[in-house]
């Protein structure tokens, strides 16, 4: 748009233990990860479908276990040193996995020095079309945990927190006609509700913004089009987690220096 300044921050996700919602969907899978590293065994697979939350309890296991998270599509033969030497194997998305021999490869190495091993799928491991046997036998060793989609009264309780935590206020019906017509997953909650954090500060009219938007820490967009601002609070440098900042042009052109200087 030619009347208004964008800035992009470098995009970064959180994903807090403490925001993560329990229900019977995921708490085998969740009691496993707080249990780590007191398994009885050392290998565990944890699959489900696509948007069940898998990948948040990877990101919160691998923060426990400091190991890296690999992609199964992405992994090649110039990251095996790197992942051979992680505390903790890591791989999302196994059934993406292009090179078999390169597999069995890590998980024997893994395997041969008694080390744990954490793999995420869409369908338990060992039940895809895999050529090679000992893989096979390999992933079908592990432990298998299901995640299925939240329940309506968990997802109720995922959509309500994650309202809360951006500070917007509505009611219990407006909350049960949205759960009718979005997808039940974690990410279709995390994009409403971002899209509707989004169109919170437009067309405000407003003057100026109160020095506690600095308490929003979590806040990742944050759009000022069509209002009349004439400066900004130095609190919104408490913004660590902005990603892209909306400004109408010619009124907060000479403010830009406080800007950038949180930009950097």
């Amino acid at each position: 748009m030619k009347d208004q300044i964008v800035f992009k921050f470098p995009d970064k996700s959180f994903y807090y233990e403490e925001d993560f919602c329990v229900g019977e969907n995921n708490y085998e899978a969740y009691k496993l990860i707080k249990e780590w590293p007191n398994w009885s065994f050392k290998g565990i697979n944890i699959y489900g479908p696509k948007k069940s939350g898998k990948s948040y309890l990877t990101k919160i296991f691998s923060d426990k276990t400091n190991s890296k998270i690999f992609e199964g599509k992405n992994v090649n033969k110039n990251d095996l040193e790197t992942i051979l030497n992680q505390k903790v194997l890591i791989i999302e998305d196994i059934e993406s996995f292009k090179d078999e021999f390169l597999f069995q490869t890590i998980l024997n190495d893994y395997i041969s020095k008694n080390k744990f091993i954490y793999l995420t799928s869409n369908k338990i491991a060992g039940s895809s079309s895999y050529q090679l046997k000992d893989l096979v036998s390999r992933l079908r060793s592990l432990a298998a945990v299901a995640i299925t989609n939240p329940s309506d009264d968990l997802f109720h309780q995922i959509l309500t927190k994650m309202l809360s935590d951006k500070q917007i206020n509505i009611t219990t019906k407006e909350v049960n006609f949205i759960l009718k017509n979005i997808e039940r997953s974690y990410d279709a909650a995390s994009r409403f509700v971002k899209n509707l954090d989004e169109l919170s500060l437009r067309k405000n009219k407003l003057t100026r913004l109160p020095p506690e938007i600095g308490n929003l820490t979590k806040l990742e967009t944050l759009i000022l089009n069509n209002n009349e601002l004439t400066g900004l609070p130095t609190e919104i440098g408490n913004l660590t987690n902005l990603k892209e900042l909306y400004l109408i042009r010619h009124i907060l052109l000479d403010k830009l220096v406080n800007i950038i200087n949180f930009a950097v």
